[in-house]
């Protein structure tokens, strides 16, 4: 009688995001499980790290992306456990990666560890993406405000003359904080349990910031 035999990580993951024709009869493929259906040796890989990864829907996010801009891509998920991002970084430039999403608990530690930073990252001393530079440099930037204030922008929510409060006092927060005061907020204050972080991330906010 044909026997399959399939291997699954943590909570049932999938340790592949590709199925082929070899792969287990009735086994969805990659395609219709988020991957492109293809990869070579030609492919770039890019990746999201963090701990825990495994909630994460940036995989299905960029895949979906990858596919519809014909691009050879595939993103993977990586758990990479606390103060080990150091060797994740090295991973990316031995492995030549084309890029990382990093979520916590590794902001603030891979904003050491890049060759460059873009103003906000360097403000913030946080990082969420790393991009290979075309000279092979790790450049770190901080997407989370902009992208917020890019939203409201969409949305037809206007920043400039608001008043605003701010949830919050983690790195995707100080990093909407900061993008908020660099918008022209009228006022940014900062609700957190702790007041001392709350303080911290409403000085990114000069003149405007308070908790």
């Amino acid at each position: 009688m044909p026997l399959a035999l399939l291997r699954a990580r943590r909570r049932g993951r999938r340790p592949r995001v590709l199925g082929d024709a070899r792969a287990a009869r009735g086994q969805r493929p990659g395609r219709a499980r988020g991957g492109p259906a293809v990869i070579s040796g030609a492919t770039t890989v890019a990746a999201v790290i963090g701990c825990p990864v495994r909630h994460s829907l940036s995989p299905a996010l960029h895949n979906a992306a990858f596919r519809a801009a014909g691009a050879d891509w595939v993103y993977v998920a990586f758990d990479v456990p606390h103060g080990e991002a150091v060797r994740a970084l090295d991973a990316m430039r031995a492995l030549g990666l084309g890029g990382l999403s990093v979520t916590m608990p590794h902001k603030e530690a891979v904003a050491v560890l890049v060759d460059e930073l873009d103003p906000a990252a360097a403000a913030l001393h946080s990082v969420n993406t790393v991009v290979r530079t075309a000279d092979g440099f790790l450049r770190g930037h901080s997407t989370d405000g902009a992208g917020f204030v890019a939203s409201l922008d969409e949305a037809g929510v206007a920043v400039a003359g608001a008043d605003v409060v701010v949830l919050g006092a983690g790195a995707a927060a100080r990093a909407v904080i900061d993008a908020l005061a660099r918008s022209g907020a009228s006022s940014v204050v900062v609700v957190n349990r702790s007041p001392d972080a709350a303080a911290v991330a409403a000085a990114l906010a000069p003149g405007v910031g308070r908790v």
